[in-house]
């Protein structure tokens, strides 16, 4: 793998890429004292310039996305985007995998509710119609 930083920012700057965000596990680009660096950068007269990047009293770290509207943040582990209107992270892969799954459950359960009253009216009307006989 290419790890010059220099370099593939110079690249994206040339194809005119106008944000780019980069998560640094090992700090390797980096004189920082803790493990992870989290770095934005926006293009601005075909030069980038830095994002600013904060870091809470909880440890996460984050900056604001202008392109994406949104806060990146680098949460327990984890890459996370938050909506900065509600500091709320948006859902990640496996929790819209799970309200997916909940939903289709939820979807099935109403679809066997619905199948049984059909069933039961049924037999309701078969049996008003054998007393009216």
């Amino acid at each position: 793998h290419d790890h010059d930083y220099d370099t593939r920012r110079d690249g994206y700057a040339e194809y005119g890429v106008r944000e780019f965000w980069y998560l640094d596990h090992h700090a390797w680009y980096s004189n920082q004292p803790h493990d992870v660096t989290l770095t934005g950068n926006k293009l601005v007269n075909g030069q980038y310039i830095p994002i600013s990047i904060e870091r809470s009293m909880d440890g996460v770290i984050w900056g604001h996305s202008e392109i994406l509207g949104l806060g990146v943040c680098w949460d327990k582990g984890m890459t996370r985007f938050r909506d900065p209107s509600t500091g709320e992270y948006l859902p990640d892969n496996r929790e819209m995998k799970e309200a997916r799954d909940a939903a289709e459950t939820e979807r099935d359960a109403e679809r066997t509710r619905a199948e049984a009253a059909e069933a039961e009216l049924k037999r309701l009307r078969e049996q008003m119609r054998r007393q009216h006989e």
